[in-house]
This record gives structure tokens, C-alpha cells and sequence, in this order.
């Protein structure tokens, strides 16, 4: 298993959270791999408080606490893929949904409830 821990834009995150958005477009520059050698790719997304916009200008990289665990499902970059930038990739990302108890839940709800605990 790989795990891909990726700052989140709010408006972007926003989107991911409600179920709106399914990817996300970034620069390539971590060799991003749905399916490897070691098993699944997975991405937790964190959201910042402030925008890279934001902090290009000076804010501080801070966390607002929300994250958001994906199934890396495919990988587009421009080495393969016509119609993207150099050095740009799209991750198309599948939501993973946990119950009460942290165990994965095949409902569609964020939190469903656990009869276990």
C-alpha cells in the first residue's frame, strides 16, 4: 500500500467533502501510482486554512483539521496522457467511507453507524 498525503485547497476541499469533485489535478512530482507492486494507492487529502494562492503571498500553511481518505483509482500524467502539461497529472479519487468505529463501511455515508461498538 501506498499512501499519498496531499494539501487541499478550502474551495477544492469543500468540493471533495460534499462529493462534487472526484480528482484532483496536480504537478507530478511525487511519481504518483494507482496499483504498484506494494498494492493500492491512497491519498489523504487535508485541507489548509488558507489557498497555495494565499500562501505564496505569505499566509503560514496551517490545517483546518478535516481530511479525507481516497482510493487513488487512476493516474493521467502528461508523460502518457495527451492533453495535459508537462510535469501536471490528474488523480481520479474514490471517497473511502468509515463507520463509528473506524472500520471501512461499504454504505455512502461518511459516518454510518456501527453495531459492533
Amino acid at each position: 500500500m501506498i499512501l499519498y498525503t496531499l494539501k487541499s485547497d478550502p474551495k477544492t476541499f469543500e468540493q471533495s467533502w460534499q462529493g462534487t469533485l472526484c480528482g484532483e489535478l496536480r504537478r507530478n512530482d511525487r511519481d504518483f501510482q494507482s496499483i504498484t507492486a506494494h498494492g493500492q494507492g491512497y491519498v489523504l487529502l487535508r485541507e489548509t486554512t488558507f489557498s497555495a494562492i494565499d500562501m505564496q503571498k505569505g499566509a503560514v500553511l496551517s490545517y483546518t483539521g478535516r481530511e479525507i481518505m481516497c482510493r487513488l483509482n487512476i493516474v493521467l500524467s502528461s508523460e502518457t496522457d495527451a492533453g495535459l502539461s508537462p510535469g501536471w497529472c490528474f488523480l481520479s479519487l474514490s471517497q473511502l467511507h468509515f463507520n463509528s468505529c473506524g472500520q471501512l463501511s461499504t454504505h455512502h455515508l461518511k459516518k454510518s453507524h456501527c453495531y459492533s461498538c
